[in-house]
């Protein structure tokens, strides 16, 4: 396998496992913020839960973008990410 295929390859996976994480994350907020609570109205210990979910989802959605924009200066411009030069070395 190509060196540059086999970056790709990382670079693809850390994609598809922050995007999986991502998913998950905003189903869980979507559940804590509406479907856990049958009036809608959050009750002073769904605060703290609701929080807790967004600050998660917010965590998931940045990881997402940040292998995204890696995955993309990849194939856009070449950059191998400093944690994966090794590979390229090989």
């Amino acid at each position: 396998m190509a060196q540059g295929n086999k970056i790709e390859e990382v670079l693809f996976r850390t994609v598809e496992e922050t995007y999986k994480r991502f998913q998950a994350e905003a189903a869980n907020f979507y559940d804590v913020s509406h479907a856990d609570l049958p009036s809608h109205i959050p009750y002073p210990d769904s605060v703290t839960r609701i929080t807790q979910a967004a600050r998660a989802h917010n965590e998931a959605l940045e990881s997402y973008r940040a292998a995204l924009k890696r995955l993309n200066d990849h194939i856009l411009h070449g950059i191998i990410p400093p944690d994966l030069q090794h590979l390229a070395k090989k």
